[in-house]
C-alpha cells in the first residue's frame, strides 16, 4: 500500500549521547518574519538525571576576509548565539506544546519507553540576514575557503554550568541550516511596498574642462523586477552637444556588494555587452538606441568574489537575489546586502580619455515556482485510519547507520 512519506534530517554526536532530528534544512524568510527551526532530541535516559544540562541554540557565523587575500584588510569572524533553549533538566509544558499530529509527536511516542525524547521549537530574531557565500577562488564553493559570508548551524550539547561551552568536545551535534529569502513575485512585492516603480528611469548631464556644452544621457528600463536569465531591455538616448567625438558604448550588470561591517560597496561586472552601433557620435548629434543584456553571469567571467546562496551539501550553486530588509536597518548587525544596478557608459575619442555613465538599480529575483501542486491526501487504510511514514536521512559522516535510511511507522 502507498504511503505518504516525510524525509527527516537525523545527526548523532560520537558518543552516540545525543541524536537530533529537524525537519528540513531551508528555512524561509518572508521578509516579515522567519520559519521557526521545529526539531526533536534523544538522549540515553541515565544522562537526563547526572545534574548535566542539554542546550540547543541558532549560531550565526559572520565570516569577513581570511588571512593571505586582499580581500578584507583586517579579516575576522564572528559567531553569535541568536536562539537559545535548555531541554534537560525540563518539564512537561514543552511536550504539550507539540502539535498531536506532527512528527515530532510521532517520535516522542515511539522513543519515550526507551530514551529520553523532548521535542523543541526555536525561532529565528526578526531580521535575520539569509545564508550567504563569496567563494576564494573560481571553482572552490567549500565554506572552509569562502572569503566572506554568512552561515548558520544548529548546535546541541551538554553542559553542566550552563555556560555556552560543551563538557566533551565529542559530545556535541553541529548541523548546518540556512536561511532563503521567500521567492517574490510582482504581486507580493506590492502587498509588502516594495515594488518599485513601472519602468525606472535615469538621466546625467556632464561638462568637460576647456570644451562648451554637456553630454546628456537618458536612459531607462523595460521594468523593475528581473528574474535571473531574462533579458534586460535598455532604452538610451544620447545627445551630445560638445566638440568631443563619442567612439563607443558599454552597457554593463553589475552586482553591487555592501557589508555592514565596512564602509563602501564591491561592484562586480555580471554581464558586458560594447557596441559601435551608431558611432561615432559626431558633435551636436543625437544617438536613440535599444540595448539588450541578459540577467546572468557570462560564462568567461571568474566566480571568484560574487555572492551565492549557501550551499548546503549537494545542492546547486545560484546568484544571491537582491536584498530586502523591510523591518529593520541591517547595518545594525551582521550582513551582506546585495543589489543589481544596470550602467550605461559612453566613451570619448580624443586626446585626454573621457566617458560619461548613467546608472539604474533594479529587482533582480530568481523565477518563482510556476505554480503549487496541490497535496495528495495521504492513503487510508482498511481500518480508517491515515498511514504517514518518515524517512530518516543521517548526515553523519562517521556513522554508517545513515544508508540504511529506516522507515518508521508512526501508526
Amino acid at each position: 500500500m502507498a504511503t505518504s512519506v516525510q524525509e527527516l534530517i537525523k545527526k548523532s554526536s560520537l558518543t552516540r549521547e545525543i541524536i537530533l532530528y529537524i525537519g528540513r534544512r531551508d528555512y524561509i524568510d518572508h521578509y516579515k518574519h522567519v520559519d521557526a527551526i521545529d526539531g526533536v532530541i534523544i538522549v540515553p535516559q541515565d544522562k537526563v538525571g547526572c545534574g548535566s544540562r542539554l542546550f540547543v541554540e541558532i549560531q550565526l557565523k559572520f565570516r569577513y576576509g581570511v588571512d593571505n587575500t586582499n580581500y578584507a584588510e583586517e579579516p575576522f569572524q564572528q559567531i553569535a548565539v541568536i536562539a537559545s533553549t535548555e531541554l534537560f533538566p525540563g518539564d512537561d509544558q514543552r511536550r504539550e506544546k507539540v502539535k498531536p499530529n506532527s512528527w515530532q509527536n510521532g517520535l516522542f511516542k515511539k522513543f519515550q519507553n526507551k530514551e529520553g525524547v523532548c521535542p523543541f521549537t526555536l525561532n529565528f530574531p526578526q531580521g535575520s540576514p539569509p545564508s550567504s557565500i563569496v567563494p576564494m577562488g573560481a571553482n572552490e564553493y567549500d565554506l572552509g575557503t569562502a572569503v566572506c559570508g554568512i552561515t548558520y548551524q544548529l548546535v546541541a550539547f551538554w553542559n553542566r554550568y550552563g555556560t555556552s561551552l560543551p563538557e566533551d568536545t565529542r559530545d556535541i551535534v553541529r548541523l548546518g541550516v540556512r536561511v532563503v529569502q521567500e521567492q517574490l513575485t510582482p504581486e507580493l512585492l506590492l502587498n509588502l511596498s516594495l515594488m518599485p516603480v513601472a519602468r525606472p528611469a535615469t538621466m546625467t548631464n556632464r561638462q568637460f574642462v576647456m570644451s562648451p556644452g554637456r553630454i546628456s544621457i537618458e536612459m531607462c528600463l523595460d521594468k523593475g523586477v528581473y528574474y535571473f536569465g531574462e533579458r534586460i531591455g535598455v532604452n538610451s538616448v544620447i545627445t551630445n552637444n560638445t566638440n568631443r567625438t563619442i567612439r563607443k558604448v558599454k552597457v554593463k550588470l553589475y552586482q553591487v556588494i555592501q557589508f555592514s561591517t565596512s564602509p563602501g560597496a564591491r561592484h562586480m561586472v555580471m554581464n558586458c555587452m560594447e557596441t559601435t552601433d551608431g558611432c561615432p557620435l559626431q558633435p551636436g548629434s543625437t544617438l536613440q538606441r535599444s540595448y539588450t543584456v541578459t540577467a546572468k553571469r557570462q560564462p568567461h567571467r571568474s566566480k571568484r568574489c560574487f555572492v551565492y546562496e549557501d550551499p548546503l551539501k549537494g545542492d546547486l550553486i545560484r546568484m544571491m537575489p537582491t536584498t530586502v530588509f523591510p523591518y529593520t536597518h541591517p547595518m545594525d548587525g551582521f550582513a551582506i546586502l546585495v543589489s543589481y544596478e544596470i550602467k550605461i557608459k559612453a566613451y570619448l575619442s580624443s586626446v585626454v580619455e573621457g566617458a560619461v555613465s548613467a546608472t539604474v538599480p533594479m529587482l533582480m529575483l530568481h523565477v518563482p515556482a510556476q505554480g503549487v501542486v496541490a497535496e495528495m491526501p495521504p492513503p487510508v487504510n482498511k481500518a480508517g485510519r491515515k498511514t504517514r511514514m518518515i524517512r530518516l536521512k543521517s548526515v553523519d559522516q562517521d556513522n554508517t547507520d545513515g544508508m540504511e535510511q529506516p522507515l518508521i511507522n508512526f501508526d
